[in-house]
């Protein structure tokens, strides 16, 4: 008797787990679909490597506008991957912050200006446990044109 009503409490939360893995897709695909059009729009490269892309008939201020909408996405998309392997991982496996990491860094590259990545790499740093690299992006995400105030 004890073990199914162990089961029933258990129904629940997988449901809700299975319903919030499908929303971590569905947000993901949509953020991806959006910078894909972005970037058709403007031209823009799918490495973001190339930052000289500001093409001929373009408005500099739609382009940068585009540039800042991306690097939105790229954290988006990052907090969703992080996200997945917070909430979704199953107990027993070891995460991988990689793929999260990779957005945070694509969005370093675009702007960065802006402290919004780094703290974002700071905050998986402190998932591994690394405190050293925790602090030096903690310390760059405030050292910036545009700091992450609440870095502080």
């Amino acid at each position: 008797a004890k073990r199914r009503k162990k089961g029933k409490r258990q129904e629940p939360l997988v449901r809700v787990m299975t319903a919030f893995k499908a929303f971590l897709g569905e947000a993901s695909g949509f953020f991806h679909g959006l910078m894909i059009k972005l970037r058709l729009k403007y031209g823009l490269p799918s490495s973001f490597l190339k930052q000289d892309t500001l093409l001929a008939g373009r408005k500099r201020d739609d382009v940068r506008a585009c540039h800042t909408s991306c690097h939105r996405l790229l954290i988006y998309l990052g907090d969703l991957a992080r996200y997945k392997e917070l909430y979704v991982t199953l107990g027993g496996q070891s995460r991988d912050w990689t793929l999260a990491a990779n957005y945070y860094r694509q969005a370093a590259l675009l702007c960065p200006s802006n402290g919004n990545s780094y703290n974002q790499l700071a905050v998986l740093a402190t998932y591994s446990e690394n405190e050293l690299l925790a602090m030096y992006y903690y310390c760059r995400s405030l050292a910036v044109e545009s700091p992450f105030a609440t870095a502080r």
